[in-house]
């Protein structure tokens, strides 16, 4: 979202700055600065861009995403490179989510609660992977119509539509089943605590109704990676328009306007990714649950000692 090779690397430094000379407190927020200072140049360099500026010319190094073509004088969006942005960036959601739902199943296994990983965990990401198939299948054959009979190859996949389609339609409906079904008969083999037959079928219907809403919001919501990156990219072209018609007269004006994207663009950023972490990805499995430590202190006049763990 904010790949930047030149701006990564200030971030970088003001960050080890803070980590080695403030106090409390900022001293964390160094660290942190550092490494996500460090991970916007990584980006800077996959795409070959420093403060706006194309290193393609300098590096020889061909970028693995051109987001910027030129047609003489005049600079654009490169079509073709925003289309594979932001079908990369589900793409990723999709592992993200996946593996925080793998995450939450492990737990539960490892906590004894087998039926509950079972039945809701792993049918859940059983549920999301096989809906992912069947959204490309339906997007592929454009509709019902074709998804079971069309042999042209599906988006992505590059296999036939009808096998990504049936195994689509055939996994969801397996997976639905065994989340209502383990509601049921997960009580009667002692897997997950007793209830009522109603019980479990509302149960699992209604987990069933929240997995669509959340994994289609989930997955939709990694697109913002893609719209921030484009924005990134559109203001440094506009600050960077400035160099080209005034030249190092415009010194000042790409200073001022560097600063302004790192403080302003850097911390809507940071607030979109911390988004990412928090709700899609550790939702999935994170619990705020237990006591939360407390370091065993003892003060007096001329000692402190703190037993920590």
């Amino acid at each position: 979202m904010f790949a930047d090779l030149g701006q990564g690397l200030v971030l970088a430094v003001l960050g080890l700055v803070l980590s080695l000379r403030a106090r409390g407190g900022l001293r964390l927020w160094g660290k942190l600065l550092t490494m996500l200072g460090v991970s916007s140049a990584v980006g800077g360099l996959l795409i070959q861009e420093a403060f706006g500026f194309k290193l393609s010319p300098l590096t020889g190094i061909k970028p693995i995403l051109e987001l910027v073509e030129h047609h003489g004088e005049s600079v654009a969006l490169n079509p073709s490179a925003v289309l594979t942005l932001f079908t990369f960036a589900p793409l990723l959601g999709i592992l993200h989510v996946s593996i925080g739902l793998a995450l939450s199943a492990y737990i539960l296994l490892k906590n004894g609660e087998v039926g509950e990983a079972l039945f809701s965990k792993i049918a859940s990401l059983a549920m999301y992977i096989f809906g992912v198939l069947f959204g490309i299948a339906f997007i592929g054959a454009g509709g019902f119509d074709r998804l079971l009979t069309s042999t042209e190859p599906a988006p992505l996949l590059g296999v036939p539509l009808n096998l990504v389609g049936a195994a689509g339609v055939y996994g969801l409906a397996a997976s639905i089943a065994l989340i209502v079904g383990g509601r049921v008969i997960g009580p009667l083999v002692g897997l997950m605590p007793k209830s009522s037959l109603l019980s479990g079928v509302g149960t699992g219907l209604l987990e069933i109704l929240e997995n669509i809403i959340h994994f289609m919001s989930n997955t939709l919501s990694y697109l913002r990676i893609s719209i921030l990156m484009i924005i990134h990219i559109a203001l440094m072209l506009l600050i960077n328009a400035a160099w080209e018609a005034m030249g190092p007269a415009s010194i000042g004006i790409l200073i001022i306007g560097n600063i302004g994207v790192m403080g302003l663009e850097g911390l809507l950023v940071f607030i979109q990714s911390l988004r990412l972490h928090l709700y899609e990805f550790f939702s999935k499995f994170y619990t705020g649950e237990g006591t939360a430590f407390k370091p065993l202190t003892l003060e007096s006049e001329r000692f402190r000692v703190v037993l920590t763990d």
